[in-house]
């Protein structure tokens, strides 16, 4: 019996390379609240174009969203990261959030750059019904826009 070479194996082009692993949901509801800024919370980097940050905000938004996480965090996630789309979404609001980080200032509420008067972390500022209005807006465009994927 024949016994295939493990570097034939490895080296197979015509196997797909490995998927990375998905977040678990405690990672991605944790990444998500322990986020620096607007951008982290989305992962996306500063100089993002918009219809990358409308990708990576459908994204995070279904990893995070209540319906799909069952993390007891979730909606808590799920609001940072429609506030995370509400101003990099909006291109005046944006420039002024941009303005905002290179004077140090921009940081989250709670994130440590920005912390709550009494030293913990801040309640989310968007209702759940807004964060979600926000979530069907953009995977409306998106959709509308064929930039769905």
């Amino acid at each position: 019996a024949r016994r295939p070479s493990q570097t034939t194996l490895a080296s197979d082009p015509r196997k797909p390379s490995p998927t990375p692993a998905r977040p678990t949901a405690m990672d991605a509801v944790k990444s998500v609240l322990g986020a620096r800024d607007h951008y982290s919370v989305l992962g996306a980097p500063r100089d993002a174009a918009a219809a990358d940050l409308r990708q990576r905000f459908l994204r995070t938004s279904v990893r995070v969203h209540p319906d799909k996480n069952d993390h007891p965090q979730a909606t808590d996630a799920f609001r940072r990261v429609a506030e995370a789309w509400e101003v990099l979404g909006d291109t005046d609001k944006r420039r002024r959030y941009d303005t905002d980080l290179r004077r140090g200032g921009g940081g989250l509420p709670g994130s440590g750059d920005c912390p709550s008067s009494s030293g913990q972390r801040a309640e989310s500022s968007m209702s759940a019904e807004a964060a979600f209005a926000a979530f069907a807006a953009a995977a409306t465009a998106a959709f509308a826009s064929g930039g769905a994927s």
